[in-house]
């Protein structure tokens, strides 16, 4: 024979080959499939049946109206996932600060909303924006909704330094914090307009200390009882005067 003849009869059919691969693989190709299948299956039978929502009326229904439409079209296993509802949640509504949301198997969901606490008003150019705590703009403010808050007059670069202004008169003088109407950043200086006509001119250096001075002056008998329009950007001299209704500086 041969020595060609005898490599021919030397090599395995590729069938033969391929055929203890085959064997081990159809099992796990076999499983793979009914694993799809079942996960498919149960995908779409474990819906959301029913839902309990922590939060004031208002915004319970809100949040209820937004999970409805959500769910007409995602009630399934997967997109009513607590992360993908605690997404939309928070896109939809900018008024929740956060959402905390449990889902049971049963189709049972546990909602509880926290709310974003505005603090004042922000206005650049002709825009009107709600600012919560941490300084952010939210949300701008709907037709005819005008909340009793301060407002802020300057470019959003200002928000923080205006927000530590406030957290200061706070601090010093919260009486005169609720009377207080505008804060304009006036580049080098902060306006404050209070009711009654008063206005403070401070400046943006050493706000802090000078503030602290002039509550404590204001706070003596001879002032306690009169409103002053006051210009304390001169360390060295302070200038008051008496406050118009109908004047600011």
């Amino acid at each position: 024979m041969s020595r060609a003849n005898r490599r021919r009869r030397a090599r395995k059919p590729l069938s033969a080959a391929v055929q203890p691969l085959l064997r081990r693989a159809l099992p796990l190709c076999l499983l793979a499939a009914v694993l799809a299948g079942g996960a498919v299956l149960a995908n779409g039978h474990m819906r959301i049946t029913d839902w309990e929502i922590k939060a004031p009326e208002a915004v319970r229904q809100e949040i209820e109206a937004h999970l409805q439409a959500w769910l007409k079209d995602n009630n399934d296993l997967w997109h009513s996932q607590p992360v993908f509802l605690r997404r939309m949640l928070l896109e939809s509504m900018p008024d929740l600060a956060d959402v905390n949301i449990q889902r049971s198997l049963d189709g049972h969901v546990r909602i509880a909303a926290r709310m974003r606490r505005p603090v004042v008003i922000w206005q650049q150019a002709s825009e009107l924006w709600l600012v919560d705590e941490a300084g952010t703009p939210y949300r701008r403010l709907h037709k005819g909704e005008w909340p009793d808050l301060p407002l802020l007059r300057m470019e959003r670069e200002g928000l923080a330094d205006s927000l530590s202004l406030l957290a200061s008169l706070q601090q010093l003088a919260p009486d005169r914090l609720a009377r207080l109407s505008e804060v304009h950043d006036g580049g080098h200086y902060w306006k404050l307009i209070l009711s009654h006509g008063e206005a403070w001119l401070l400046p943006k250096q050493q706000t802090a200390r000078r503030m602290s001075r002039l509550v404590r002056i204001l706070s003596q008998p001879r002032w306690r009882h009169r409103h002053f329009r006051v210009d304390a950007r001169d360390a060295r001299r302070w200038y008051l005067r008496t406050a118009k209704h109908e004047g600011v500086i």
